[in-house]
């Protein structure tokens, strides 16, 4: 995971006023977690990559220019690594992108049962 990090980190530094690298390049870091995010990034899996499959993803919808949703963008990235959504990944990219701060997490459901503690 960490070396995977690295990677796409090291490919933003080499052009950081490409805000659009930057979006990708977080959205993957933040997936890196994922084990085959991570193992498609150290199996040669790059940020130019993922970028270059969002350009052609807007070539094929429209001419000269084209307006893309977020989830088109996210999906053109998760096809290129070839793995599943992950919808956290994306609010947090979005967040990152609106400059607001991502939706909070759900709790994880948690079953008491007080009966049995006191009898």
């Amino acid at each position: 995971m960490e070396k995977a990090i690295e990677k796409i980190n090291s490919e933003m530094q080499k052009d950081p006023s490409n805000e659009y690298l930057e979006i990708l390049g977080h959205y993957i870091i933040d997936r890196c977690s994922d084990e085959k995010v991570a193992a498609a990034v150290n199996k040669g899996k790059t940020l130019k990559g993922a970028y270059e499959a969002v350009k052609s993803t807007a070539r094929k919808k429209g001419s000269g220019c084209v307006v893309m949703k977020d989830t088109d963008i996210f999906d053109a990235v998760d096809k290129y690594l070839e793995v599943d959504t992950d919808e956290e990944a994306r609010a947090n990219a979005k967040a990152s992108v609106d400059g607001t701060s991502a939706p909070a997490k759900k709790a994880a459901a948690i079953d008491l049962d007080f009966d049995s503690m006191f009898n």
